[in-house]
């Protein structure tokens, strides 16, 4: 996941330097805070922790409900009022299980507790198409200098996102242990709406606007089927649907017009 953002980034290297020296466009970078409506996921692991760990002594959980994102767009000022543009956001949201269990005690065998964590890393990365309407351009606002500055944008997104589930598990006290890593790759259709609000703070191609974002995401996958060796974290009956849909809120950052 990392390394197809990473990829989109080079791609779009470029066109950044065109934005800054032409200003014809502008390219958007910003970080977010996201909330998950993950209470199909959730619900799976833990029904899977009461069924696959039930003489181990479970000592912290936590469920996913929150994570964050990070993401890059560019736009192209279509009229005085609305732009059309390309984005790409990569968002991920964790959870885990901290567990230990006794081994030994046959045959002289000291008893030695082992203590083990087992890892939920979700992380989705989407790519489509978005428009934007500039409410500080309207003519009502222009005559005011002041909110002239103000840059406030209602912007409607919707492309498609390909998401990845993993699991695995680590050891706190850095122990050797059985470990395993399974992957899952599902998609399905991403749909955002935000409100932002920023600073213009400067006409310059650079550097040009700051502010803040509030909206929600729409993304919820089919079901994760496990990697080419198999889903056995969940049963087939068990395997939930990943559900990034929520509330988000950021900041971002404008270079261009």
């Amino acid at each position: 996941m990392i390394k197809k953002l990473f990829f989109i980034v080079l791609f779009w290297s470029p066109t950044l330097y065109y934005a800054q020296q032409k200003g014809a466009i502008g390219i958007e970078v910003n970080t977010s805070y996201h909330l998950f409506s993950m209470n199909e996921f959730n619900r799976a692991v833990s029904l899977r922790r009461t069924n696959l760990y039930p003489n181990v002594n479970i000592t912290n959980t936590s469920n996913i409900k929150n994570g964050y994102g990070f993401g890059l767009s560019l736009n192209y000022q279509l009229t005085k009022l609305f732009s059309i543009g390309a984005y790409s956001n990569y968002t991920k949201g964790s959870s885990l299980t901290e567990f230990n269990f006794n081994t030994g005690g046959d045959f002289g065998i000291p008893v030695k507790t082992v203590y083990q964590v087992e890892n939920q890393d979700l992380h989705n990365l989407s790519i489509g198409l978005k428009t934007q309407f500039f409410i500080n351009k309207l003519d009502s606002c222009k005559k005011n200098s002041w909110l002239s500055r103000i840059e406030s944008v209602v912007e409607i997104a919707g492309g498609y996102g390909w998401s990845r589930a993993d699991f695995y598990n680590t050891s706190p006290n850095k122990e050797n242990i059985d470990s395993y890593k399974e992957f899952n790759h599902v998609s399905g259709i991403h749909f955002m709406a935000n409100f932002k609000a920023g600073f213009k703070i400067s006409d310059k191609t650079f550097f040009s606007t700051v502010g803040v974002t509030l909206g929600y995401q729409y993304l919820k996958t089919n079901r994760l089927q496990g990697d080419k060796y198999g889903n056995y974290f969940f049963s087939t009956e068990n395997a939930p649907r990943l559900d990034f849909s929520g509330f988000t809120a950021g900041i971002y950052l404008t270079f261009g017009k």
